[in-house]
């Protein structure tokens, strides 16, 4: 947890903000989340409820989520390691 709360500051500091639409896509891509295959908003609200959350902190939960997505994912990107390594 500290660990990821670490990396979610350096991330915000370094401008990977968790853009509203990569919140927005992950939440519509979440089964949990669709009935018959799509997002459905009520079944969305109802199930954030049961767990006790609001839209407003699940999302801010995710936010975090993808931020240190994005960190992980912008270093991985620039260091090659060879075979040998």
């Amino acid at each position: 947890l500290v660990q990821g709360k670490l990396i979610e500051q350096q991330a915000e500091k370094a401008g990977f903000g968790g853009s509203d639409e990569a919140v927005r896509d992950r939440i519509m891509t979440m089964d949990v989340f669709k009935r018959d295959g799509k997002f459905d908003p009520v079944l969305y609200k109802q199930v954030l409820s049961a767990n006790r959350f609001t839209p407003g902190g699940f999302e801010k939960l995710l936010r975090g989520e993808v931020m240190q997505n994005e960190w992980r994912e912008f270093f991985k990107d620039r260091m090659k390691v060879s075979e040998s390594e």
